[in-house]
């Protein structure tokens, strides 16, 4: 089996019974050294999609002729998976507003199918932002926005959640509209404002 690493011959010790997730641990490893991250991979011509990667990695080399990788700078991977982290952020923001809108209207049901939906974007949004830090090779705890310290930003939203289910579970609707006009909104804003210094830090190390 042959493998390639940005259209060049990579050397591996690995035998025929290893997997390909091995080789993949082995150049992620080689690739992090340079700063790089794979971004894709090839095999016999086909891309691995997202779909196929688990059953992919699970498949001894023999099983391929040719393995392709392709990487990019971390920083520039880094740089992408924050603008996602920006979209998911910012429709959050329509949501809470369409929310608010919606419970001071007593429509509580659709209110509720919003907020749903919302709490899973935080939680992409949050992800997002830890694996960008992670690619980016970020130091949180050496980020500050206007004074604040980037880890109380992140548990900021943290706290927010709680609240809002409390007010869930008390069923006080006024509450958790008045959470998600002033607290939440808050939030949004200071997470924005985190989202713009990460980037400016991976842009002037790109």
């Amino acid at each position: 089996m042959d493998a390639f690493l940005d259209n060049e011959p990579w050397d591996h010790c690995l035998t025929d019974g290893d997997k390909l997730e091995a080789l993949l641990a082995l150049v992620n490893r080689d690739a992090a050294d340079k700063g790089r991250t794979v971004i894709a991979i090839y095999c016999d011509g086909q891309e691995v999609n997202a779909e196929q990667l688990t059953e992919a990695l699970a498949k001894p080399l023999s099983k391929f002729q040719r393995v392709e990788l392709s990487s990019l700078p971390a920083s520039e991977v880094a740089a992408a998976v924050l603008n996602q982290a920006a979209a998911l952020v910012q429709e959050t923001e329509r949501n809470q507003c369409d929310i608010v809108e919606l419970l001071n209207e007593g429509n509580t049901v659709r209110g509720m199918e919003l907020l749903a939906g919302s709490f899973r974007l935080w939680q992409q949004a949050h992800e997002a932002v830890l694996q960008a830090v992670r690619l980016g090779r970020v130091d949180l705890d050496d980020v500050q926005v206007e004074g604040t310290p980037s880890v109380d930003i992140i548990s900021g939203l943290r706290d927010r959640l709680a609240q809002i289910k409390e007010s869930l579970e008390a069923r006080d609707y006024v509450m958790l509209a008045d959470i998600l006009q002033y607290e939440i909104g808050d939030t949004v804003q200071r997470w924005k404002s985190l989202i713009a210094e990460l980037r400016a830090r991976f842009s002037a190390h790109s």
